[in-house]
């Protein structure tokens, strides 16, 4: 079934046990281009969760795009007041078509997920800045490599992806009177907290 809907161009490329970071790339211009089209063509209907900009980018990215099952995710986030910053950390083990493709392919996740898919998460992060015309910087990554082993399917139970922002000073200022810490429940939304363990327990 997988196989059957991969494009003409993955058959082409992705052969068996190919680890050809340049292929990767290819491919991953062509996912970039058509995430950016759903974006130029959404970007002015979407309404947003969230009261800060990692929130916002979740929801855009995860939940809008991606159409992931909240109940599949783990997020968790804060404002790291004393080096400037706000830390989102995402951890999803909803179905997911790549995955999918790297078994039926034997491909490795950690190559494949770097090469084909993290960049364009990126552009659609800088392309929602550069409309709302915010002058932040948000960085997505991923966690190849966590402890002894890759935070990343099918290496570890959920992928381990996050967002960090360097904060700008007068919403720092505007934080210490404001919660410090954060998740998202599919129920409820986003919960905020001046006490991680509230949030945690």
């Amino acid at each position: 079934m997988i196989k059957e809907r991969l494009s003409p161009f993955l058959q082409q490329n992705l052969r068996i046990g190919s680890r050809e970071i340049e292929k990767f790339r290819e491919i991953g211009k062509q996912i970039a281009s058509k995430r950016l089209k759903w974006l130029e063509e959404s970007i002015g209907s979407l309404e947003l969760s969230g009261t800060s900009l990692n929130q916002k980018v979740f929801d855009l990215v995860w939940l809008k795009y991606m159409k992931t099952n909240p109940r599949d995710l783990k997020v968790f986030g804060y404002f790291d007041l004393d080096h400037s910053v706000e830390w989102t950390d995402i951890q999803g083990r909803s179905f997911c078509p790549y995955l999918e493709i790297a078994k039926l392919l034997n491909l490795d996740t950690r190559v494949m997920c770097r090469y084909a898919l993290e960049e364009s998460v990126q552009l659609m992060i800088d392309r929602y800045l550069e409309h709302i015309q915010s002058r932040d910087k948000i960085k997505f990554g991923r966690s190849y490599e966590r402890g002894i082993k890759p935070g990343i399917r099918p290496y570890a139970k959920t992928c381990h992806e996050y967002l960090f922002r360097q904060m700008e000073a007068e919403e720092l200022e505007a934080s210490n009177q404001g919660p410090i810490y954060y998740l998202f429940n599919g129920r409820s939304g986003w919960i905020e907290s001046r006490d991680a363990i509230y949030l945690l327990r």
